[in-house]
Parts: C-alpha cells; sequence; structure tokens
C-alpha cells in the first residue's frame, strides 16, 4: 500500500472562495427579493383595479335603479381609498331618447399613482336625476 501526501491549500485560497461564494449568494438573494416585491406591487395594484371596477359597476347599478348621481353607496360597501363619481351625457341619433351614464372609480394611493376605472352605459333619459 502507498501512501500518498495530500498538499494543503494555502489559507488565502479558501478565503477568496468563500468570498465568491457569498458574494453570489448576496447577489441571489437581492435579485429575488426584488422580484417579489415587484410581483406584490403588481398584485396590490390588479386588485385594486378589480375593486375599483366593481365599484364602479355596482355605482351604474344604483342609477339604473333610480339613485341620483350625486347619491353615495351605503357605508361599508366600498373602500375609503376609493372614490366614485358620475356623470350623465344626453345620447344623439339612435339614442336620444337615453343618457350616457359614467361612473369613474379612483383609487388613491400615498406615494404612487392613482388608478382610474370606468364603467358607462346608457339609461333612458329621466331614470338618473
Amino acid at each position: 500500500m502507498k501512501i500518498t501526501h495530500i498538499k494543503h491549500r494555502k489559507p488565502g485560497v479558501v478565503i477568496v472562495e468563500l468570498a465568491a461564494a457569498l458574494t453570489l449568494l448576496a447577489l441571489l438573494i437581492g435579485l429575488t427579493t426584488t422580484a417579489v416585491n415587484r410581483y406584490a406591487r403588481v398584485r396590490d395594484r390588479y386588485t385594486w383595479r378589480q375593486a375599483a371596477m366593481l365599484a364602479a359597476e355596482a355605482q351604474l347599478k344604483r342609477h339604473g335603479q333610480g339613485a341620483t348621481l350625486d347619491s353615495v353607496p351605503p357605508a361599508g360597501t366600498v373602500d375609503t381609498k376609493i372614490s366614485l363619481t358620475s356623470a350623465a351625457i344626453p345620447g344623439t341619433g339612435q339614442w336620444e331618447r337615453f343618457d350616457l351614464v359614467t361612473v369613474t372609480a379612483t383609487v388613491s394611493f400615498k406615494y404612487d399613482k392613482p388608478i382610474q376605472e370606468k364603467a358607462s352605459c346608457f339609461l333612458p333619459k329621466g331614470a338618473v336625476k
């Protein structure tokens, strides 16, 4: 049986390898964190966009049932970040017996640009006051 001697590495090489591995690990953690944060922000904005659209459509249905343009939804049904505005313009041509009612839902954020969603439909003249 032949005995071979293993040459030992210099201590500086191990430290350099460890520093390179830690640098790569830190880079991967940084990139992953950024991607997860971006995804969460996009998901939150999409959720608020859906909430705004649902609020605008619900307000439009309320107008179709006779609610006035300046009426507010019942308390607790719409989040406080969402504001609703309604407008009606008279229809023209074949739509002259109707009003085009548009509800705009705006979601306001403290540190981001607002989201706006609109819902419109024609309602018979006089249905909306």
